[in-house]
């Protein structure tokens, strides 16, 4: 008997001590998603390089940007011919996004940098709070893409994105790999 009660007092402050980092999180304002950074960092979209790519100024200086978790047509990939959509892509994230000011995240599950020493951020119009690459998922200008199998934090989101715009057979381009939808 004595050592149940042990037990369950153990529970019972593991409980307590959870409860009460949950609020202390609360009550100093971390409204990132999980697996966000808390502070996200704030720019002014410079100009569209593709339907995936951006460049912001940041603090003074301009960052290429790659949207985390999406995938456009290429229209700017060196020895490779433009990809059926990527200028619909392009144009659609330059109306979207091009002069704008915006939010950038970094999602702790992927590397800050890729290969081409762009920025991996999860952008976001200031007061919006759906990313970039949800709206061009949306509009069927994309699809979701994982790098390396290291799925990022706003997957589901993005999926959920993705799985609306093929349902309600928007006219973007087919995704990519897949069968082309009717419009």
């Amino acid at each position: 008997m004595n050592r149940f009660r042990v037990r369950a007092h153990g529970r019972i402050a593991t409980l307590g001590v959870t409860a009460v980092g949950l609020c202390a999180l609360l009550a100093i304002g971390c409204s990132a998603p999980a697996g966000l950074t808390d502070a996200p960092e704030s720019g002014t979209v410079v100009s569209v390089t593709d339907g995936d790519t951006l460049r912001v100024r940041v603090d003074g200086s301009s960052e290429r940007v790659r949207l985390v978790g999406l995938d456009a047509p290429e229209s700017r990939k060196p020895g490779t011919p433009v990809e059926c959509g990527a200028r619909e892509a392009s144009a659609a994230l330059a109306k979207l996004a091009a002069g704008k000011r915006v939010r950038l995240r970094y999602d702790v599950t992927q590397d800050r940098r890729d290969r081409f020493d762009r920025l991996l951020a999860h952008v976001s119009l200031r007061g919006d709070e759906k990313t970039l690459a949800e709206r061009q998922l949306e509009a069927g200008h994309a699809e979701v893409y994982v790098f390396r199998g290291r799925a990022f934090r706003l997957l589901g989101r993005y999926k959920a994105a993705e799985t609306q715009a093929v349902s309600a057979d928007v006219d973007g381009p087919p995704p990519m790999g897949g069968p082309a939808r009717s419009g």
